[in-house]
C-alpha cells in the first residue's frame, strides 16, 4: 500500500513538471514587470 502510494505521488510530481517551469517562467517575467508579488500570485494558483 505504501508504494502504490508513493508511486502515484512520484507519478503526479513528474506530470506536473512541465506546466510548473513554463508557469515559473512567466512568474518572473511578471514580477520583474512589478505586476505584482509572490503571495498574490501563490493564491491565485
Amino acid at each position: 500500500m505504501y508504494a502504490a502510494v508513493l508511486f502515484i505521488g512520484v507519478q503526479n510530481a513528474t506530470t506536473v513538471q512541465p506546466v510548473v517551469v513554463i508557469e515559473r517562467t512567466v512568474f518572473y517575467r511578471e514580477k520583474a514587470a512589478g505586476m505584482y508579488s509572490a503571495l498574490p500570485y501563490a493564491f491565485g494558483q
